[in-house]
């Protein structure tokens, strides 16, 4: 009853509540239950009057699902910032909104002929993802290009710069504050040029992840190692739970082979941790687990 009057006011408030939604349409592994309650704001106003709405109850923010295993048993509200997207260039600048994909910066990027954003490519999720995990492929991090991060805290606009943050590997330090927008900055280059390195990238993506819905890596690096070094020893590779696999292509990689559960991904990724910790290595998940004690 508690979260069915929010949901009465956040709609008396011109704010978009919908009501059971599968956690499956939320994420890219495409698991997870029923969302009773999920709000979707519009501008960055409405998304401070449903987190003062909600407050103190639980409110997990939902962006790209490119990183988020929702649980099986669901979530009784939740907030998704996809609808707050917006991209504008000037200069060598790109203003983000929390919601804009980082698929779409970089296209728009290479189209403004801009250089600097290709390793983006192909990365899925959103800006403010990317800035809550400090995204990277290809030797790079979101923090080389980020110039600023626009944070939500006590229900006030903060503007911080990545070194303010202290961004480091996988990690934007951005705590239970929330993103709601920041710039990056690019540098001018050849288009054919930027085309090249897109596609290199792309290629190279395609020949070694597999194609499957999955959450990407798994586990972080370990002192600069790929986990999956470790977890190639394990002989857990192309390894099945349910409708879940660790992926033979790429054995950091639990893919969904139709069906699976988000029981069949944990289960999977704990094998694999229980596994490589025999040989003295802790595994870190990189994935944001909702719904989970």
């Amino acid at each position: 009853m508690l979260y069915s009057s929010i949901k009465d006011k956040l709609i008396s408030e011109g704010i978009s509540v919908k009501e059971k939604v599968s956690g499956a349409l939320l994420s890219t592994f495409g698991s997870g239950g029923i969302i009773e309650y999920l709000a979707e704001p519009l501008t960055v106003d409405q998304l401070k009057i449903t987190l003062s709405a909600i407050k103190p109850l639980p409110c997990p923010i939902i962006g790209g699902g490119s990183n988020t295993l929702i649980a099986d048993g669901g979530l009784p509200f939740a907030v998704s910032i996809r609808r707050l997207s917006s991209i504008t260039v000037s200069n060598n600048c790109m203003e983000c909104s929390a919601g804009s994909r980082v698929q779409t910066i970089a296209a728009l990027a290479e189209n403004s002929c801009l250089s600097g954003a290709e390793f983006l490519c192909g990365i899925p999720g959103t800006f403010g993802g990317a800035v809550c995990l400090n995204a990277g492929a290809f030797g790079r991090e979101f923090k080389d290009i980020l110039v600023s991060v626009t944070l939500l805290e006590n229900n006030a606009l903060v503007k911080y710069t990545p070194q303010q943050l202290c961004m480091e590997y996988r990690n934007g330090n951005i705590g239970d504050r929330i993103v709601v927008g920041g710039a990056i900055r690019l540098e001018e280059g050849s288009a054919q040029d930027i085309r090249k390195r897109t596609l290199e990238n792309k290629e190279y993506r395609s020949r070694t992840q597999p194609i499957e819905r999955s959450l990407g890596s798994v586990f972080k690096r370990v002192d600069g190692q790929s986990a999956a070094v470790y977890i190639e020893q394990t002989g857990l590779k192309g390894i099945i739970v349910g409708g879940a696999q660790l992926s033979t292509r790429h054995c950091n990689f639990i893919v969904n082979r139709g069906g699976a559960k988000s029981v069949d991904y944990i289960a999977i990724a704990d094998l694999v941790s229980n596994a490589v910790k025999t040989q003295g290595i802790d595994l870190e998940m990189e994935n944001n687990l909702l719904g989970y004690e």
